[in-house]
């Protein structure tokens, strides 16, 4: 086996515990796997995630259905990608909160709701999601929405 054989050997194994992390990263969430491996920075880095239109729509993705979805009762939620940066738009249940009925209310829960996810995307983003738009509605859900 010459160099440039054993050189594609290693990197087709490295993509191969790539692939296989970020498939358990996708399943179990940023906050689970990063435990597992050392610290987000040590996941980010054998992920090889850099920032990216890719990896910011993975790192969102990934935060939205397991790291947050439960804590806020997220019934859905939608990641579009602009030239740069990403919107989000979530709709969360206003069933399973104490509201009042007036706009007061609304607009508070809706301003606590965009801080704590956008806290969380920067904070399990390691900095690499920028320039994200966030806006929440709250609504009523179907049952069936909420995992």
């Amino acid at each position: 086996m010459n160099l440039q054989e054993s050189i594609r050997r290693i990197l087709r194994e490295e993509t191969a515990q790539q692939a296989k992390l970020k498939d358990m990263v996708s399943r179990k969430g940023f906050i689970k796997a990063s435990k597992m491996m050392g610290g987000i920075e040590n996941l980010y880095n054998i992920l090889n995630i850099t920032g990216s239109q890719d990896d910011m729509m993975f790192i969102v993705k990934t935060i939205m259905e397991h790291d947050l979805k439960n804590k806020e009762n997220i019934c859905s939620f939608e990641i579009i990608p602009t030239q740069h940066s990403i919107k989000i738009r979530v709709e969360i249940a206003k069933e399973y909160r104490n509201l009042p009925d007036d706009n007061w209310g609304n607009r508070k829960e809706i301003s606590r709701v965009q801080e704590d996810i956008s806290n969380l995307i920067y904070k399990l983003g390691n900095g690499l999601v920028r320039g994200h738009i966030i806006r929440v509605n709250i609504g009523e859900c179907l049952n069936d929405e909420i995992d």
